[in-house]
């Protein structure tokens, strides 16, 4: 280790030992800052040397973190491993102390590589690119790198030097997100052991207000428990009368990102409300964005309620002060005023102004006359009096006061003087005024509502009425006047018939008969003439109630309809899905009661879309209801039949005696749906497949009941359709496998888990690669690479078929694009078309954009169907898709040929190019002279239309000496390779591909089998 650690330093450092040592134990510091050593992988440092890959063409990249004494790689490709020993001969050391990338085209040819054992022996490197990854402050901690197994004299381009750059300064900056991330980890840490020893009640919040921490002394403030970490809405622990005035204290600081500071009351654990201060402080990021909110909540309810009995004793006074008189005044016997108290001060009248008759200035002109002439009539009088009229303040506004005075007599009995009082009255006046205009309005209100109004008191007495109510309910008005009782309107309802009892009970919407108090708050009657009327009670506190009378007939006469439009469907006139599941809930209730059996029959029509988008909507309107009579003809009287939707019907059999009996309905029905329908002078066929399931046969809950029957209607389908299939166990499992499936091809395609390998095709005449064949390979979560089989159910689903297709278009452009830029010569790449992609009418050209706009020619890729494409209604549109492929020059492949139906029509009638021979009949080569019979016939056939010939699962060299004696053009099979990553193409088509040598061996052996 110091021999190997002072070699690298010695060109740095010279031949100082001291100072290569302070300089490498501060990298190896630098480091374990970064706290990056035996950390798991991540996928954003995968990517990162994938792109490495892709841009330079290398089969090898990594990003290495040189320890002490170690290698440690958060990040290979083409490695396979985690770590391993620091040696002398790791290459990647040098590239440690450079400033700039390091590239070295040819290892064999550098001095300081010739020896190494990596270069020199296995895994034998020969070319080597990296650069050094640095701290900021330019200390060298690890490296990025890839590795090639061929020399590249000619480096690489200035635009792969640029990526490489890149990709490193990503790594650090990736390398100090998760140090920064691990620091705020140890900081939230710290925050919390601070928190929790502190006696106030701490919490933090995040940017949006929501509280996420609080302390022990927070939770035993609200809990009683400082160890209940149990969730809860703090606002509802405000008082109500604080709640929103603190909700909207906190929401403001939120909005606008400022401190809070607000005091209300909260409830403590023991039941009490506490005063406490809540104040909030937003912490903020290097960019001024709040990160959270720290906040602390002290308990100030002691402090507050003497503030608050302060308040309490200054408002007490303040109301007494108040409520004594405004003026306090003396007046001679005759009236004119002597003095007073307070007079100056709200009228602003001085003593010279007012003595005497002045103060009468003050008062409102249209009250003086009239208090001048009713005061000097009252002046013989030894009685108390007051008076009210409009006084002048000082600030010019006129108020209402009352005058009050009193007689002082002298011992002879004779009036002296006068003492009196002037008390402001203007608000209850005014209040008064309101009150009667309220009054006024509120009979005006009564007399035009809708709603008949009764007012009732605690005894029973009728106190408020109006004219609705004596129309909707027949009142003669004089029964409601003067004292008129509750109790008499029940009596005028039970002489009119408005009331009956029921077998000498009341009905439930009067328990008490004479009363108000027990009535329902709610209710509706059905009165006599038919019409239907709403009461609501509102209880009053003392007694008594509130009641209004609403005529509701006509809204319920509507709801009704709405109701039965809701229930059934409006083209046919079966009732609709709410209606089944209705009828389904109460089947399983009697059925869990006494046992009952009941059947489900769900219908699909086969191919009524074909029909409808041939005919038209209205046409198929027509088909759907005589669908829906049909299936009434056919069922019980008591069965139940349903349209769901679309083409989709179901038949519920309310009572059945077993299975047997359904399926033999079920026949019935499928029998009956093979007649034609006549639609126009022509005759239509519209068969149906059916699920069936029974209750509890199979299920006893009736969702599963649906989803049971459902998995058979699939299995019908899937069997061929026209025909009908019973739920069985199997069925369910393998409905669950092909929900596995979906869920695993849709997880694949978020995870972008879906990657091509490449299987090369070779010239059974020279051994040379003229292209590969696209195959889907998958990432499974757990780990490995999984087989396209394992989805094979996603490719019969239109949008995953669809979804995984363009996922394999796009990453075969880009491994396509790579090799152009690491100067590699692929051929053609043959790509599988699912059979729902055609459905687009666009997908010829949306492909054919796609490659235009990467750059790719068409002529580089080739498209391979299978027979069953071919089949259905779809065949045109696959035939102008494949005619589109041809004239831009992208070849068509028949794949699996022989495997399926009616494969010479499909050769007369469709554009192809190739030929594919399925590996069923090639892996018979040697075994059976039938399969070899059928393989040179097919081949002979092939070539007779001008089609090329490719042989799939070529894996003897006695099936290769066959076909290419056959006239076979290429093949492919584990012989010459397997499916390999896109990494390893170029390596292949550089040294691995032993095609030549295969086909050249067998040149004499087919020479020498020739007749002279």
């Amino acid at each position: 280790m110091r021999g190997r650690d002072a070699k690298v330093h010695e060109s740095a450092n010279g031949s100082d030992p001291h100072a290569w040592r302070a300089e490498e134990e501060a990298r190896l510091q630098a480091l374990r800052d970064y706290r990056i050593l035996d950390t798991p992988r991540e996928a954003a440092f995968d990517d990162l040397v994938e792109l490495a890959v892709k841009a330079t063409g290398c089969p090898v990249a990594l990003i290495n973190f040189l320890d002490s004494d170690r290698e440690f790689f958060k990040a290979e490709i083409g490695l396979d491993a985690r770590e391993r020993p620091l040696t002398p001969d790791c290459i990647c050391l040098p590239t440690l102390h450079e400033p700039d990338l390091l590239v070295i085209p040819d290892l064999r040819e550098d001095p300081r590589y010739a020896g190494n054992p990596k270069v020199a022996g296995s895994p034998g490197y020969r070319f080597y690119a990296g650069i050094a990854l640095c701290t900021e402050e330019g200390v060298p901690i690890g490296t990025f790198c890839t590795l090639d197994f061929d020399a590249r004299p000619q480096g690489l381009t200035a635009d792969q030097q640029d990526m490489l750059r890149i990709l490193a300064r990503m790594v650090m900056e990736r390398t100090a997100q998760r140090r920064e991330f691990v620091e705020a980890q140890a900081r939230e840490t710290r925050f919390r052991l601070m928190a929790e020893a502190l006696p106030q009640m701490v919490w933090s919040a995040d940017p949006q207000g929501r509280i996420v921490y609080s302390n022990q002394r927070c939770r035993a403030f609200i809990h009683g428990d400082p160890d209940d970490r149990s969730r809860i809405d703090w606002l509802d622990l405000v008082h109500p009368e604080d709640r929103t005035r603190a909700g909207a204290a906190w929401s403001e600081s939120i909005k606008v990102g400022q401190a809070l500071e607000v005091a209300y009351r909260f409830r403590h654990h023991g039941g009490e409300y506490r005063w406490i201060l809540a104040r909030a402080l937003p912490v903020r990021d290097a960019r001024g964005r709040i990160e959270h909110w720290f906040g602390t909540s002290t308990d100030i309810h002691e402090t507050r309620a003497a503030q608050a009995e302060l308040a309490m004793s200054e408002a007490r006074y303040r109301a007494l002060t108040e409520a004594s008189a405004l003026v306090v005044w003396r007046a001679s016997a005759d009236g004119g005023i002597i003095d007073t108290i307070g007079w100056q001060d709200i009228t602003g009248q001085t003593p010279d102004l007012y003595k005497g008759d002045g103060w009468l200035a003050a008062v409102h002109p249209e009250d003086r006359e009239r208090f001048t002439s009713r005061a000097r009539a009252r002046l013989p009088s030894d009685r108390p009096r007051s008076s009210e009229y409009r006084l002048r303040f000082g600030d010019g506004r006129y108020r209402w006061v009352c005058a009050r005075a009193v007689p002082l007599f002298d011992d002879d009995g004779n009036l002296r003087e006068w003492i009196g009082t002037v008390t402001d009255i203007h608000d209850s006046r005014e209040a008064q005024r309101k009150l009667t205009e309220q009054g006024e309005t509120l009979r005006i209100t009564l007399e035009n509502m809708d709603q008949g109004l009764l007012m009732v008191d605690h005894e029973g007495r009728i106190g408020v009425y109006n004219q609705r109510f004596l129309e909707l309910l027949d009142i003669p008005e004089a029964l409601v006047e003067g004292e008129a009782h509750f109790d008499d309107l029940t009596r005028h309802q039970m002489e009119t018939g408005e009331i009956k009892l029921t077998e000498g009970q009341w009905p439930e919407w009067l328990p008490y008969p004479h009363e108000v108090r027990g009535a329902p708050p709610v209710y509706e009657r059905v009165r006599p003439n038919g019409s239907v009327i709403e009461v609501r009670s509102v209880h009053l506190p003392g007694g008594g109630a509130v009641r209004t009378y609403t005529d509701v007939t006509e809204t319920r006469r509507v709801e009704r309809e709405m109701l039965r439009m809701a229930r059934q469907d409006a083209l046919t006139g079966l009732p609709n899905r709410f209606a089944l599941h209705e009828r389904l809930g109460q089947l399983q209730a009697r059925g869990l009661e006494d046992g009952a059996h009941f059947g489900l029959m769900l219908l699909d029509i086969d191919n009524f879309k074909d029909l409808n988008d041939t005919l038209g909507h209205a046409a198929g309107d027509e088909i759907l209801t005589a669908i829906a009579a049909r299936i009434r003809e056919v069922i019980p009287d008591d069965a139940l039949a349903a349209r769901l939707g679309g083409d989709e019907f179901a038949i519920l059999l309310a009572q059945i005696d077993d299975v047997v009996e359904l399926e033999r309905i079920a026949t019935r029905v499928v029998t009956r749906m093979r007649q034609p329908f006549r639609i126009e002078d022509r005759d239509f066929l519209c068969r149906a497949s059916v699920g069936l399931a029974a209750f509890p046969d199979h299920g006893k809950d009736i969702d599963e009941i649906v989803k049971l029957a459902d998995i058979a209607l699939y299995a019908a389908k899937h069997a061929g359709r026209d025909q009908y299939a019973v739920y069985t166990p199997s069925l369910g499992e393998a409905a669950q496998k092909r929900v596995h499936t979906l869920r695993d091809a849709r997880a694949a395609l978020a995870r972008d888990a879906i990657v091509p390998f490449y299987q090369p095709k070779i010239d059974l005449r020279d051994g040379s690669v003229p292209g590969f064949e696209a195959l889907l390979r998958w990432r499974h979560p757990e780990g490995g690479l999984r087989s396209p089989m394992e989805l094979a159910q996603a490719f019969a689903d239109p949008e995953l078929s669809v979804a995984i297709g363009e996922r394999m278009l796009d990453r075969i452009i880009d491994d396509m694009r790579s090799w152009d830029a690491a100067g590699i010569t692929m051929g053609t790449v043959a790509l599988n078309i699912a059979n729902a992609e055609f459905l687009n009418p666009r997908f010829a050209d949306s492909v054919i954009e796609v490659l235009d706009s990467a750059g790719i020619a068409p002529q580089r890729l080739e498209v391979e169907v299978t027979e069953n494409v071919f089949l259905g209604h779809g065949a045109q549109a696959v035939s102008a898709a494949l005619r589109r492929f041809r004239e831009a020059g992208i070849q068509v492949s028949l794949d699996d040929f022989g495997t399926g139906y009616a494969s010479l029509t499909h050769l007369d009638q469709f554009p192809l190019n190739w030929v594919k021979l399925d590996m069923s009949f090639v892996s018979r080569v040697g075994k059976s002279t039938r399969a070899e019979a059928i393989l040179e016939g097919t081949i002979k056939l092939a070539h007779s239309l001008g089609l090329g010939v490719v042989a799939e699962g070529i894996e003897t060299r006695e099936q290769l000496a066959f076909l290419a004696d056959s006239g076979c053009e290429l093949g492919q099979g584990y012989l010459f390779a397997r499916p390999m990553a896109a990494s390893r193409v170029a390596h292949f088509v550089k040294t691995g591909n032993e095609g030549p040598q295969l086909v050249t061996s067998l040149k004499p052996k087919r020479e020498a089998g020739r007749p002279a």
